[in-house]
């Protein structure tokens, strides 16, 4: 947690700030942590209202899945495989 809560801080105050024109985070009003931890339901609710935010969010999840699901080595490609993932092939010699 502390790690994440690190690397946002350090994406808004620091590296979006470097490619923007004015050097600012023009979305910095717009971040409320303090209300988000204080009523952490509402942040949830906002996360997910209106619909076309959780429909993005649903395609979003899809397209991971699927990427992992059918990349080299995930669980999609082993099946195709002889042998599975973890097949070991001996060199004789």
């Amino acid at each position: 947690m502390v790690w994440g809560l690190f690397w946002s801080y350090t994406s808004m105050n620091l590296i979006l700030p470097i490619f923007n024109v004015n050097h600012q985070f023009d979305y910095a009003d717009k971040v409320d942590l303090f209300g988000a931890l204080k009523n952490p339901l509402n942040a949830l609710q906002l996360l997910f209202t209106p619909d076309e935010k959780a429909q993005s969010l649903w395609l979003l999840l899809m397209v991971g899945a699927f990427r992992g699901w059918s990349a080299p080595g995930g669980r999609g490609a082993a099946h195709h495989r002889p042998g599975g993932c973890f097949s070991v092939t001996r060199r004789t010699g």
